[in-house]
């Protein structure tokens, strides 16, 4: 048993608890237990989150409750410099009160090795812009401790990477023709039918052969009734395209594989 205190472990002592599990014991430096970390958070904007909502603000906020410095910044702020990725940042104070929801303490510029720890929870689509962001992270190297893995976030599409286990999921359909999709929803009648890139009820349509959602797959409840007009505008132009790749699965099992 190695006698150095691993730097990772304390840390993940000091994270919220469903994220507690992922910290690898790689990183062995001295103890971080009684310590003020840094925490930073690759995310949509702030203004936009919905606090009763997005588990992005959960973290934040226990964050900020157990004493640690919370950090936002976006995707679009990030770049690199003579061989170090750097961002525009600010330092906030969270609260549950939507529209009063933050308070920014400061505004600067910083490496991201200045911080301890950085959640990437960048909401999809997965597009090229997403792409090199997981790329240019990755030159900060061992510090900061990064949840999620930037290469994890490439490499296991929260979608594809599910049809690894066919045995866990309801019988799926990831396809760019129409035709087939067509075909597919004629023959099974109720699916639930979601772009490859896309994000919880973001996109979400309803399927003409049956348009009432059975109560095991049912979606969120959308935020809107804008929202529910983007979604079904969002089908029909996509249907139109045909560069458009969808994923299906049946409403048959007890769960539906779902964007987070």
């Amino acid at each position: 048993m190695a006698s150095s205190t691993c730097r990772a472990c304390s840390i993940r002592d000091q994270l919220p608890s469903p994220y507690a599990h992922l910290a690898p014991g790689r990183i062995r430096l001295q103890s971080m237990r009684s310590e003020r970390l840094r925490v930073g958070f690759l995310m949509d904007p702030l203004e936009e989150i919905l606090v009763h909502h997005d588990s992005t603000f959960a973290l934040m906020l226990e964050c900020g409750r157990r004493g640690h410095e919370v950090l936002s910044f976006h995707q679009q702020q990030l770049y690199a410099l003579d061989g170090r990725v750097r961002s525009a940042m600010r330092s906030v104070a969270v609260r549950r009160e939507q529209g009063r929801h933050f308070d920014e303490l400061s505004t600067f510029d910083a490496g991201l090795d200045e911080l301890d720890i950085v959640f990437l929870r960048k909401d999809p689509p997965v597009d090229v812009e997403f792409w090199h962001a997981t790329q240019l992270v990755e030159l900060a190297g061992e510090r900061p401790f990064f949840i999620n893995s930037p290469a994890g976030l490439r490499d296991a599409n929260e979608k594809l990477w599910a049809l690894r286990f066919p045995e866990l999921t309801p019988r799926t359909l990831v396809s760019s023709d129409l035709r087939t999709l067509r075909s597919f929803i004629r023959d099974l009648g109720r699916v639930v039918l979601k772009p490859i890139d896309a994000q919880s009820f973001e996109f979400l349509p309803r399927v003409s052969c049956a348009a009432t959602w059975p109560p095991e797959v049912a979606p969120r409840k959308p935020r809107s009734p804008r929202e529910i007009g983007r979604s079904v505008a969002s089908l029909d132009r996509s249907c139109r395209s045909a560069d458009s790749t969808w994923w299906g699965s049946t409403s048959s099992a007890s769960t539906s594989p779902r964007s987070t």
